[in-house]
């Protein structure tokens, strides 16, 4: 009896693995600059295995993408999430952590975010870009709720227009900070996110680093 479930973790964790590695060679190809449509075929080719084989680890090519969505998911709602629960973190700070974590994941997963400014989704299933529209959705909120407990302390006029400044910040974001551009990531870091969050501080800046080192699904090596 012990053998057989011995036998069964094995698969499973080998399975996991293998779903890894797919995940890792799409989304380096992802890295490249190119509007070409990626099929299971060249991911095969690329992996150097049968086009029957990715379909025992994905039931299609949505399938992966949607896995790709999930880790850009979970990592940018859990870390934001985190730094607004975090205890002494001023409203003002939460957005500007809220934003770096954004950028941070944006430079180690190129890949991952193209697939999340919708760039490389035009010829894939509509559903997918729904997903991505509403993890926009949702981190624009996330903004909304620091901006309006920077409101709450103070920090901030009374009229200041939380919905109008998240929704600002976050189209600039999409539009500039995830196209993977270093010099369009330095200009919203020191020139609209600046403007964006109001001030800067450098209690604000040594608090932002709450994050050391972003989720990375691909590995470095």
């Amino acid at each position: 009896m012990t053998d057989a479930v011995e036998v069964t973790l094995s698969h499973r964790r080998t399975k996991g693995e293998r779903r890894q590695k797919v995940l890792q060679h799409l989304a380096g190809m992802l890295n490249e600059a190119t509007l070409e449509k990626i099929t299971t075929a060249r991911i095969a080719e690329v992996m150097d295995i049968s086009e029957g084989l990715l379909y025992r680890y994905f039931k299609n090519k949505a399938d992966m993408f949607d896995a790709l969505i999930d880790f850009a998911e979970e990592s940018l709602m859990g870390l934001t999430g985190q730094i607004r629960a975090s205890e002494g973190m001023s409203g003002l700070d939460q957005v500007r952590a809220s934003v770096n974590v954004m950028l941070q994941f944006a430079d180690a997963n190129p890949g991952i975010t193209r697939v999340m400014t919708g760039q490389v989704l035009i010829y894939e299933d509509p559903r997918l870009i729904e997903r991505v529209s509403r993890l926009h959705l949702a981190l624009e909120a996330g903004l909304k709720l620091s901006y309006r407990t920077a409101v709450a302390e103070g920090a901030l006029p009374a009229d200041f227009d939380a919905s109008g400044r998240a929704s600002l910040l976050m189209a600039a974001f999409c539009a500039d900070g995830l196209q993977g551009a270093p010099r369009a990531q330095e200009q919203l870091r020191y020139g609209a996110l600046l403007e964006a969050l109001s001030r800067e501080t450098e209690d604000g800046k040594r608090r932002s680093r709450i994050v050391s080192r972003p989720p990375f699904l691909v590995s470095a090596a």
